[in-house]
């Protein structure tokens, strides 16, 4: 969650009032928005059944964690990212910076 919503909020604030800066707003609304018992099903059915990409259960390498992983942490990232925008904003507005 910290490797995404890190740079995304830094990305956000810098370009404020941008396309990146509405795209990161909006992924994070997402990201907070979905819940996790319907996000996880879902990916698992498009990155499992229909595309193939990774397996739908089991257990051995790190293929099986990345969906789990990734259910888990969108909205932990989301709440992440909206924290940084907020505090590179709220630093950037300063005299001394």
């Amino acid at each position: 969650a910290i490797i995404v919503a890190l740079p995304l909020g830094i990305i956000a604030a810098v370009r404020a009032g941008t396309r990146v800066d509405y795209v990161a707003t909006i992924l994070a609304l997402v990201g907070i928005s979905v819940p996790t018992f319907w996000l996880g099903p879902l990916l698992a059915i498009v990155f499992s059944v229909w595309l193939g990409w990774l397996p739908v259960s089991g257990r051995g390498t790190l293929s099986h964690l990345v969906l789990p992983a990734i259910t888990l942490g969108a909205p932990l990232a989301a709440i992440l990212a909206r924290m940084t925008r907020a505090s590179v904003l709220e630093e950037l507005r300063e005299l001394y910076v």
